[in-house]
């Protein structure tokens, strides 16, 4: 079974220059937890446009099967002599 190290965890984030906060029910972690966001730059944001295609495919693929239905119920027009 694992264990919380927090030891571990408080140097890991040393590495990475970021901050560990060991979770409890008192509402201290919390408050300095929203006073390091508001320290925090913020920066712009980009945005993208992306381009949604509508498919239109089931308008032929319908026509199409109408065309072979018709002509599978339409007499044969050959002539027996």
């Amino acid at each position: 079974m694992t264990r919380l190290d927090p030891g571990l965890l408080s140097e890991l984030s040393n590495l990475s220059n970021g901050r560990y906060y060991n979770s409890s029910p008192s509402i201290s972690e919390v408050n300095n937890l929203l006073l390091d966001f508001e320290g925090l730059e913020r920066d712009e944001t980009t945005t993208r446009k992306v381009k949604e295609y509508q498919q239109l495919f089931q308008w032929s693929l319908g026509l199409g099967l109408f065309l072979i239905m018709l002509a599978i119920k339409m007499p044969d027009r050959r002539s027996i002599v």
